[in-house]
């Protein structure tokens, strides 16, 4: 399934699927040790404690896996960043904060 896709399906299961076949095949192509797939893994071992104890934060991926996706925060923020580069204060960080 595309990336992008699934992103739109909010499909949390699925996503968590999809995750944990990335990561095996990550570490199949990958000859050395990297902190990328290792952070997946423990993301991973989080989702997996949360699931079995059926807490909130579990409840929430599967109900709308967008909640737990990075890249929505990521456009608001680039959509931020072009806005405020206009500004003449922008190199004051308690206006940008």
């Amino acid at each position: 399934m595309d990336y992008g896709l699934l992103l739109r399906a909010r499909d949390g299961r699925m996503a968590f699927r999809k995750l944990t076949f990335l990561i095996r095949v990550l570490v199949g192509l990958t000859p050395t040790k990297d902190n990328y797939i290792y952070a997946m893994l423990l993301q991973t071992l989080f989702l997996c404690y949360q699931h079995a104890h059926n807490l909130p934060a579990w409840r929430m991926l599967v109900s709308d896996f967008s909640v737990f996706n990075e890249e929505s925060c990521e456009m608001s923020l680039a959509v931020l960043a072009r806005a405020t580069i206009g500004h003449t204060t922008r190199h004051k960080v308690e206006l940008v904060d």
